[in-house]
């Protein structure tokens, strides 16, 4: 294995990972909805908005000023 991605369920986020060396990884992140991430071993680009096409994602929380430092 020479690259995998991890996505995350609640936000958008993706960490890529891609192997340097026989024990050492090399970690790229991509944020946002209008993000996107190149995956070099199957020449491609993903963007976030086709990767969470279908996920709803809950309400955002709203803010407490007393709780906001």
């Amino acid at each position: 294995m020479q690259e995998y991605i991890l996505i995350a369920q609640q936000t958008y986020h993706i960490e890529r990972f891609v192997r340097q060396g026989p024990q050492a990884w090399v970690l790229t992140e991509v944020v946002g909805r209008d993000a996107t991430m190149t995956l070099e071993a199957i020449q491609a680009v993903l963007a976030l908005t086709d990767v969470y096409e279908l996920v709803e994602f809950p309400p955002e929380a709203p803010t407490d000023e007393r709780t906001a430092l």
